[in-house]
């Protein structure tokens, strides 16, 4: 009973996500709630579980508000536009540059393993540069968060650590092998971005819509659909212009200062990443405004941004409370496993890697790889398959399509950042990620890296 609800709950949730038929947190709140009580739990328990689940994001949401707070205060006040003009003088403006240059600053974004650590520094510098260029920030979205899934099997990455513990190996032995598979998943990434460049070069100068949204196919036809007005570029207004400060203004530089402190105390982890962007945003508007109603002002004008996503951050935590604390995440998980027909064992773990992209948008990593990954080992071992080729197919696949996943938090940090539905960006991703994981799992079955 609780393998059908879960998979139900998710399923509905995905569906309602990717066709827009409900707000986010009408689909995070209420979807849980009743697929709760259907197995059985009280309100009660029920309330328990979803206090939990939002105790576990609940950083992750004050992380995200404070950061568009943060970003959007040195938005306004120009901090950004030297890099912008650069950026857009050394690509000529040229969408196959811009888009090169986006999978080369999210990879070496990427190398402390942590995901919102790339979305911090990679979404805010480059969105100005999509929307001088008229480049959609759905590209920038996808290529930032399949740049970061492959870089993120390095060794001290969590998805690494978690596999190298479930199986109880080291994670050296596990990792080395990989770094084939990364190098051979970057120069496909590479080629996407000249693929994607190509793409938005063409629609720009076909003068389509900017209005629309205009979702690439697989067959290379555009299918356009309408978008709310968060994911139009916005156009800069005369008040940005009055905000924006001269590189000779003193508080251009400290604003520069502050900006920096907070992402080398974010690399070198001296405080947790919610408190750095909390207290770098308080010194931000005490440096530059310094009545208290200018420094409201500053406040307001993000903060439809910052609260709305937050919102649905914390509502996510709703839906995961329930998931696993009614046990629907742990059955789901055991019933996958327990489908493996007999004779087939030496293959699970290839055929639960071929599915691995889609199947993540049910299960996070810690499910992934403390619940399932350890069922699939057992399963494999009577065939005579080392745990050490089961989890190295899973990280393969896994960490592909993280960046689409709605249970993975840090998703919401990388669309809420680039201003997108989390919905548009699934459509838009999806093919891609999937079809990436397919090809580098064949890739390591074929070098050996993966065997069975």
């Amino acid at each position: 009973m609780l393998v059908v609800i879960g998979f139900i709950l998710v399923f509905a949730i995905v569906v309602l996500l990717v066709t827009r038929k409900v707000s986010p947190i009408v689909a995070f709140s209420i979807l849980p709630l009743i697929a709760g009580l259907l197995a059985g739990f009280s309100l009660p328990e029920l309330g328990k579980f979803m206090g939990e689940g939002i105790n576990t994001v609940m950083p992750t949401a004050v992380l995200f508000i404070f950061a568009i707070l943060f970003f959007g205060l040195m938005r306004d006040r120009g901090l950004f536009d030297p890099i912008v003009n650069g950026l857009v003088g050394l690509i000529r403006e040229r969408p196959v540059g811009l888009t090169l240059v986006t999978v080369l600053v999210a990879m070496v974004t990427h190398v402390d393993g942590v995901g919102a650590t790339t979305f911090l520094l990679t979404i805010p510098a480059l969105l100005p540069v999509y929307d001088r260029m008229k480049v959609r920030r759905l590209v920038l979205v996808m290529l930032t968060g399949l740049t970061a899934g492959i870089v993120n099997m390095v060794p001290w990455g969590g998805p690494t650590l978690r596999a190298a513990t479930a199986i109880d190996e080291d994670v050296r032995e596990l990792w080395l092998p990989l770094v084939f598979v990364q190098i051979f998943g970057i120069l496909l990434i590479i080629s996407l971005a000249v693929f994607m460049g190509r793409v938005e070069t063409k629609r720009i100068a076909a003068g389509l819509n900017d209005n629309l949204l205009l979702a690439h196919t697989a067959h290379g036809s555009f299918a356009s659909d309408e978008v709310s007005k968060e994911q139009v570029p916005p156009e800069k207004t005369s008040t940005d212009a009055c905000l924006s400060l001269s590189v000779r203004d003193w508080k251009f530089w400290a604003n520069a200062v502050i900006a920096l402190a907070v992402l080398v105390g974010l690399f070198l982890g001296v405080m947790p990443l919610h408190l750095l962007f909390l207290i770098g945003f308080g010194v931000a508007l005490l440096v530059n405004f310094r009545s208290a109603e200018s420094q409201d002002g500053s406040l307001a004008r993000h903060a439809k941004d910052a609260l709305s996503m937050g919102g649905i951050l914390i509502i996510v935590g709703v839906f995961l409370g329930v998931l696993t604390g009614t046990g629907m995440l742990s059955a789901m998980g055991d019933a996958l496993v327990s489908l493996t027909p007999q004779g087939a064992a030496m293959w699970v773990h290839i055929a639960f890697a071929v599915f691995a992209v889609p199947l993540g948008m049910s299960f996070g990593p810690d499910a992934m790889f403390f619940g399932i990954l350890p069922l699939i080992v057992e399963v494999a071992a009577g065939a005579g398959v080392p745990s050490i080729d089961v989890a190295r197919a899973i990280l393969i696949a896994e960490n592909t399509g993280f960046s689409i996943s709605p249970v993975v938090p840090s998703v919401y940090l990388l669309v809420g950042l680039a201003g997108v539905k989390l919905g548009d960006h699934i459509r838009f991703t999806f093919f891609w990620a999937w079809a990436i994981s397919v090809i580098l799992l064949i890739f390591a079955l074929l070098t050996g890296i993966v065997g069975f």
